[in-house]
């Protein structure tokens, strides 16, 4: 995993946690010292995340075609 400063490709784990189905790293990068956070987290918990944004467009395009429908009526939209 590359450094998010340098760009350098050496790093160490310096912790690790685990909660939940998820697993949370902090990595030290070996070139310039910087730390920062990956989380690694189960495809259960991907595909929950993806179903609740899908679930959250369809409502928006609901939304969006009632609008459309109080408009075309002369409604205020």
């Amino acid at each position: 995993m590359n450094c998010q400063k340098c760009g350098v490709g050496k790093g160490d784990v310096v912790d690790s946690r685990t909660q939940g189905a998820d697993t949370w790293r902090r990595r030290r990068c070996r070139a310039c010292g910087e730390l920062w956070t990956t989380v690694e987290t189960s495809d259960a918990v991907i595909q929950a995340v993806v179903a609740d944004l899908v679930d959250a467009v369809r409502l928006i395009v609901d939304a969006q075609a009632t609008l459309k429908q109080v408009k075309s009526r002369g409604g205020v939209g």
